[in-house]
């Protein structure tokens, strides 16, 4: 059976939200963009884990980008323009 890694990137287009996965066992290469409602054992929990990582990580660690931002409540989430294929 194949399990979540961890996310490399998130992109959202045409309301549905995708995450760029990194399968444990398989190299960076294999990644591959799934939907957040995919059926994949735990891909809600591990997205759940990625959601709360990255709000601790833009509290924590302020910084600046150039990249696509927006604020909500006290948090500052970065995204960076990629695309799902």
């Amino acid at each position: 059976m194949i399990h979540v890694m961890s996310f490399i990137s998130r992109s959202t287009r045409d309301g549905t939200t995708w995450y760029l996965t990194k399968w444990k066992d398989l190299s960076y290469d294999q990644a591959t963009w799934e939907t957040e409602d995919s059926d994949i054992a735990d891909f809600s929990a591990e997205i759940e884990k990625y959601l709360a990582n990255r709000y601790v990580y833009n509290i924590i660690i302020p910084y600046e980008s150039t990249q696509f931002q927006y604020k909500q409540g006290n948090c500052c989430y970065i995204y960076h323009a990629i695309t799902p294929t």
